[in-house]
């Protein structure tokens, strides 16, 4: 995915960027101070996200919902694992709302000097770590709670089949019944492994399991949160995809005695969601090659492969229709009903959603649903509406479509009608859903669903319409209701960015004399349905500051951020180039920067005077790399040191 390609660039780069402003160059992040500040991973992936993110998205919005609503977010001290990355986010959106974005760029900057984060916040915003948790908890169960008086939980939907915490599972996915109605095959790791079972499609009961994953390098890995399992026709066997020896191979097993009878292995370097035709004869799925992701159908007979699409679009999560001749399948190419949100992002239906918070920002990774004729490769758009719309099952007999979309803000089930074209949600729920799966007589949906922190399996055994007629109401989020405070001077008094401007103006030429005599004191203030804010604020950038300790390397003077001027970060500026438009190359020069540093000491009465060091630099092209260890015992004639150098 295109989409994902970019959140993790962007990611992984706000981490760079953030560690140098803190830590800076080789030798001063070795010898200063600032070497002892830790930035807590509430914030370091918190601001990751929000970045990445461009501020806050639904989905991070499910699982902050899910921790508020079911009582376990943590305390900034205990905030670690997944939860740090999304309750992170959201206090990084706290914070911006409440106090401004030039917090986010003096945080870092004065924890080099302040060395703990309890001193930082006192210092940048006059709170500490317990009443920066206090607000925003409270903010949290404002923004939350009420949304139990208008939704389910995923229990009170359909029946439990599953129980993470009962069993001490966290994820258990990707359900798909069997022909016979009878059972269902899923991936679970109550074992503490990924892991393919059969339960009961009655109670959920285990009835066996069929495959033992992730001990040997022939079963690396079962990719369960993207991957799925799909059953023959005749319900004797299963193929799913797992990580063999470093690459993607789809597996045949024999139910009856749990044998995988066949390895197949491709040229892709990736392998999702197969699905086994009604016929019995092929398998698509969703393949990795080069750099796209297209829709592949595997002959099993000829054990032959063909792409049915090859261009740049993202497709994914195949369903065959009855006639064994038609797919239906989720895409990010363009689609009638994504077109029109995106060329009017003014658009409100009555409801006034707010659909921008749905899509990307960047006209890629808006995905919706479509056919496709297997044997003359056309493809057609499904009309079934807005929102990032996904995971599409198809019916058995063929006349309707159970998919995934967000459109009220929140992942539900729909069941849209080849015929009539209506589409209407049978699921309205506090957190999420995922992955549905007919029955064989189209009468019952099983499904997964995030829920307390972990991933279960419901069914759906009376199919009806949820909400108002099918329609469900949007969450706050996407109706626009968050990150629009009023925030006062008092709270922010740089904070421009965190308010809704009405009118800017200047000092002098303001309405009444009353109004000059305001903006002389403060640059921001409100009167009434109005904000006021002053020129000069207006031109100042909250992150103006943020790289103040970033030399420029042709001058060796400090240069400030500063929209789009900030040209010392431009590699390929003018002096770089010849008269004719050439680039001048340079003889590259090896720049040492660090990659480990680490250290310990200990005494005790037996061993004496005890510890380790490690230092390991390289250059930006990894070609170069120095080590130095050192291991103390007791003495020095005793110890160890050693330095490496490594050329490649």
């Amino acid at each position: 995915s295109t989409e994902d390609f970019r959140h993790v660039l962007h990611h992984e780069l706000t981490h760079a960027v953030i560690y140098d402003m803190i830590y800076g160059n080789m030798f001063s992040s070795l010898l200063s101070r600032q070497r002892l500040f830790e930035l807590p991973l509430w914030f370091a992936e918190g601001y990751a996200e929000y970045s990445s993110r461009y501020g806050w998205d639904y989905f991070a919005d499910m699982v902050v919902r899910d921790a508020t609503i079911n009582n376990y977010l943590a305390p900034l001290d205990y905030l670690d694992g997944y939860l740090a990355y999304k309750e992170g986010q959201a206090l990084i959106q706290y914070i911006v709302d409440k106090y401004g974005m030039e917090k986010m760029g003096e945080i870092p900057a004065r924890g080099k000097s302040q060395l703990t984060m309890n001193k930082t916040l006192k210092g940048t915003m006059g709170i500490t770590n317990e009443e920066l948790w206090e607000g925003f908890s409270k903010e949290m169960k404002r923004r939350y709670w009420p949304e139990i008086a208008k939704r389910k939980e995923p229990g009170e939907i359909g029946k439990a089949l599953t129980d993470h915490e009962k069993d001490g599972s966290h994820f258990n996915e990707r359900p798909i019944f069997s022909p016979q109605g009878d059972k269902l095959a899923i991936f679970s790791d109550k074992s503490d492994y990924i892991e393919i079972y059969l339960i009961s499609a009655t109670d959920g009961h285990k009835i066996e399991r069929l495959v033992k994953g992730e001990r040997t390098g022939d079963l690396e890995s079962l990719h369960s949160y993207l991957s799925g399992i799909t059953f023959s026709p005749d319900g004797k066997e299963i193929a799913f995809v797992a990580k063999s020896d470093g690459q993607d191979a789809l597996y045949f097993l024999t139910i009856k005695n749990k044998k995988i009878y066949k390895r197949k292995f491709f040229d892709f370097k990736s392998i999702l969601s197969p699905t086994w035709s009604p016929d019995g004869k092929r398998i698509a799925f969703s393949a990795l090659a080069e750099s796209q992701r297209d829709i592949v159908i595997y002959d099993i007979n000829s054990d032959s492969s063909y792409f049915l699409r090859r261009d740049s679009y993202d497709d994914i999560d195949p369903s065959w229709f009855p006639d064994s001749k038609t797919l239906t399948f989720s895409s990010d190419r363009p689609h009638p009903d994504n077109d029109f949100i995106l060329k009017n992002p003014d658009y409100k239906p009555a409801d006034s959603v707010d659909y921008r918070t749905m899509y990307n920002r960047f006209g890629y990774g808006n995905y919706n649903l479509f056919t496709l004729d297997v044997v003359s490769g056309e493809t057609t758009p499904l009309m079934v509406g807005p929102g990032q719309n996904r995971e599409p099952a198809v019916s058995p007999n063929g006349k309707q479509i159970c998919f995934v979309s967000n459109r009220n803000g929140i992942d539900n089930l729909y069941i849209t009608s080849i015929d009539s074209s209506t589409t209407f949600a049978i699921t309205d729920i506090l957190t999420g859903v995922g992955s549905p799966t007919w029955s064989p007589d189209g009468k019952q949906i099983a499904f997964s669903s995030f829920n307390k922190a972990g991933f279960d399996i419901f069914l759906i055994k009376n199919i009806q319409l949820a909400g108002t007629n099918g329609i469900l109401s949007p969450t706050d989020f996407v109706m626009g209701r968050y990150n629009k405070p009023k925030a006062s001077a008092k709270d922010s008094p740089t904070a421009a960015d965190t308010i809704k401007v009405v009118q800017t103006v200047d000092s002098a030429a303001a309405d009444s004399i009353a109004l000059q005599k305001k903006l002389a004191d403060s640059t921001r203030i409100e009167d009434g349905d109005y904000v006021y804010v002053s020129r000069e604020e207006k031109k100042k950038d909250p992150l103006g500051h943020l790289f103040e300790n970033v030399s420029d390397s042709t001058g060796g003077k400090k240069n400030y951020l500063s929209g789009r001027e900030m040209k010392v970060f431009d590699s390929v500026a003018n002096i770089n180039k010849l008269p004719n438009g050439e680039y001048i190359v340079r003889k590259y020069k090896a720049k040492f920067t660090p990659d480990y540093v680490s250290g310990g000491f200990s005494y005790d009465t037996f061993f004496g005077l005890r510890g380790q060091s490690i230092f390991v630099f390289s250059d930006y092209l990894g070609e170069h790399q120095i080590s130095l260890a050192t291991d103390l015992i007791n003495t020095i004639d005793q110890s160890n040191f050693q330095l490496y150098y490594f050329y490649n």
